[in-house]
């Protein structure tokens, strides 16, 4: 635990617990002392979480979030490969590896994936992997994700009214006027 400004830094080990799990078992067996201790230090940096001198949670802005990934990003020098058709091209293939945690499975089967802490974080982890190309493409892009969504979000009402779309799957050129 280290301060922050007026913020502690701390870590939530429990719903770390998959995270540590997942990667340990697929890695572990794979990687020499000194990459296991840099796997160990990155899962406790991405574990961390802002609490403040009460010990609750403190809630991230959106560029905040934003701000974390293009850092994380940057220290890397990746910009350079992030380019809008990569991004897109990442969005597609990360969608496509969240698609198949479900890919064949039942209702049942998906229900009791999701109840399994290790199997539910690897779909955590693609929806992450989703989002995060997907805000830095906005970023890239100089789209503000707040505004993009509002609109859309008006757009989509317009196109889909409440009395003639409520409970139906109907594209909105489908719907009864």
């Amino acid at each position: 635990m280290r301060s922050k400004g007026n913020a502690v830094v701390s870590f939530d080990f429990y719903h770390s617990l998959p995270i540590v799990y997942n990667y340990f078992t697929n890695y572990a067996s794979q990687a020499s002392g000194k990459q296991l201790h840099s796997l160990c230090v990155s899962l406790l940096v991405t574990s961390a979480i802002r609490m403040d001198l009460s010990g609750s949670c403190m809630k991230r802005s959106l560029s905040d979030l934003i701000s974390d990934i293009v850092k994380f990003r940057d220290e890397r020098d990746w910009k350079q490969f992030h380019t809008p058709k990569d991004l897109a091209a990442a969005i597609a293939i990360e969608s496509a590896e969240l698609q198949e945690r479900f890919l064949w499975k039942s209702e049942a089967e998906i229900t009791a994936d999701l109840a399994d802490p290790a199997k539910r974080q690897l779909v955590v982890e693609e929806v992450a992997d989703v989002l995060m190309f997907a805000l830095l493409l906005a970023d890239r892009l100089n789209i503000p994700v707040e505004e993009a969504i509002q609109q859309k979000l008006v757009a989509n009402a317009l196109k889909y009214p409440v009395a003639q779309s409520k409970g139906s799957a109907k594209k909105y050129t489908e719907l009864n006027p």
